[in-house]
């Protein structure tokens, strides 16, 4: 949805309550990627051990890998849990986008070598893209590293996105880099760690 103006917190309440019932652009439960649409994964390390593991668990379930100075989220604190729904605002002036996901799944699960949280979103009716995104947190035990990943599918879903394709792909690689900085600096503040 492109708007003129930074939407207001009743209006973007009206547009969630709006699509209580909207189905998603397009989901998968399988590995593969739809036919037609672009892969895109992002890794950093976070840390090690259990720590930095249950320190990057909250920082998801506070929505720290959005950065508020490029993806500002509405509402800001959502529950982490299926069926909940967001808006993720981007501003390209004189243009704002608001960017409408609903969680599919949530991520969490222990074995013997390895724990992960995290979560898959897709894209509703208004948003600028179709597809869907997981952000994950993982402990790798045997080599005892903590990581942050994001991994998404997806391809535009209006003629504006088509028409400024290479400008578009350029913000999504902008946000998958900002996004792996914001987990890293949260991660400092939950460890009090110097930066």
């Amino acid at each position: 949805m492109f708007l003129f103006h930074r939407p207001g917190p009743d209006e973007l309440a009206a547009l969630i309550g709006s699509l209580q019932d909207a189905p998603v652009t397009s989901s998968t439960e399988r590995e593969e990627v739809p036919p037609g649409f672009v892969l895109d994964e992002h890794r950093v390390v976070l840390g090690t051990g259990a720590r930095a593991f249950e320190a990057a668990r909250q920082s998801v379930l506070n929505w720290a890998m959005f950065p508020e100075q490029m993806a500002p989220l509405f509402p800001s604190r959502a529950p982490i849990e299926s069926g909940t729904i967001v808006c993720v605002l981007f501003q390209s002036r004189p243009l704002w986008t608001v960017n409408p996901c609903r969680i599919l799944q949530v991520i969490d699960d222990r074995t013997d070598d390895r724990d992960r949280f995290g979560f898959t979103y897709g894209a509703l009716p208004g948003h600028v893209a179709r597809g869907q995104e997981t952000f994950l947190v993982e402990w790798d035990r045997a080599a005892d590293t903590v990581s942050y990943s994001i991994r998404v599918f997806s391809r535009p879903a209006h003629w504006l996105v088509w028409f400024g394709y290479p400008w578009a792909r350029y913000q999504q690689r902008r946000f998958r880099r900002l996004s792996g900085e914001s987990m890293q600096a949260a991660m400092q503040s939950r460890l009090n760690i110097p930066s």
